[in-house]
């Protein structure tokens, strides 16, 4: 029984994380706050990640001071977990860097997200090239 509980209780929490991301662009005033607020208090480095991201448009709307502190804590985080990654599998870097609105202004550069895209791009036909060699 308390094995399902914990079950239970994770499924919420992790349901409860992706709402917040949902729901983010409806939030204003203290609620924005309070959204931000549960969403830094993620322990997950990975599953954060997406969560700050949704609040990037929101911030520059309703709160653009607040701005620039968020998007250095985003790439802080992105560092963090590029650095965690290092020596995962090339499906799980590509996976990272698949995240919705992560390669884009303001959290990377245009010519960073080029160097990205290029490389993304190399890895994929090295990929390919390799299953054409095995099979």
């Amino acid at each position: 029984m308390a094995k399902v509980l914990a079950l239970t209780i994770d499924d919420y929490e992790d349901n409860r994380i992706g709402l917040i991301s949902e729901v983010a662009p409806r939030l204003a005033g203290n609620l924005l706050d309070r959204g931000l607020a549960f969403v830094r208090d993620i322990e997950n480095d990975a599953a954060r990640l997406p969560e700050l991201l949704a609040f990037i448009p929101v911030l520059a709307e309703q709160k653009p001071t607040d701005l620039a502190a968020l998007v250095r804590e985003i790439r802080h985080l992105l560092v963090i977990l590029l650095e965690a990654n290092r020596h995962e599998s090339r499906h799980a870097l590509l996976s990272l860097l698949a995240m919705k609105n992560l390669l884009a202004p303001p959290i990377v550069s245009e010519s960073t997200i080029n160097a990205i895209v290029e490389q993304i791009v190399e890895i994929c036909i090295q990929s390919a090239d390799k299953k054409q060699k095995i099979g």
